[in-house]
Formats: C-alpha cells, structure tokens, sequence
C-alpha cells in the first residue's frame, strides 16, 4: 500500500513556447493505492472517483510523467494540472469534494476509509 498527496496547480502562467510556471498549488487530497507504484490508469481511474477529473475525461487527454515517487500529471497541450508525490503511512486519506452554494465555490474535506 502506497499513499499519495494529490497536489492542485490553481495558477499555471506561460506557454508552450517558453514553458509553464505553477504560481499557486495546494494539497487537496491523500490518496491510498493498493499498488507500491500505482499504474497511469490506476491514478486516473481514482482521480475520476474523488472527482478531480470530470467523468467524461479519456485518460489519453492527460499524460503523465513520473519522475522519483511523484507524478506530474499535464492536459493534452502540456499544460500542468497537478502531481501525486508519496506521503508518509502515518498520512489521513481524505479528499475535498467542490460544491457551488449561492454561486460561491466551496469545499468541504472528506475522510475516506481506512
């Protein structure tokens, strides 16, 4: 079993050109995985289920790069969405759900099951 904080780049500035820079990023996730090193399919499948990707998303319109225990994970046209970099066990899996109340964004964090 292998844990994974799930990392968001809410700000990406640049271009394909002269490369991306996240300007923002924050954990919203600990994810488990029965695997040690959980497949590009296993990743995505669960990024499905916790929402952070939309259900209508093919996993060949992401790509991801694995480098030492992360993953950057990036659209189609290379521009960076978030990473996965292993956590300690001693990490809570959770994950946060974003609900729209009043035409606000919010987020209210869920434990998952141990």
């Amino acid at each position: 079993m292998q844990k994974f904080r799930l990392i968001h780049y809410y700000i990406v500035w640049r271009n394909a050109k002269d490369g991306y820079e996240v300007g923002n990023m924050s954990e919203i996730a600990v994810l488990k995985f029965e695997e040690t090193w959980p497949t590009n399919r296993t990743v995505f499948d669960k990024l499905k289920k916790i929402g952070f990707l939309k259900k209508t998303t093919r996993v060949n319109s992401v790509r991801f790069d694995e480098a030492g225990d992360m993953y950057e994970i990036f659209d189609r046209k290379g521009i960076p969405i978030c990473r996965l970099e292993g956590a300690d066990d001693t990490a809570k899996c959770y994950h946060m759900e974003q609900t729209i109340m009043y035409g606000l964004m919010t987020y209210a964090s869920v434990i998952d099951e141990e």
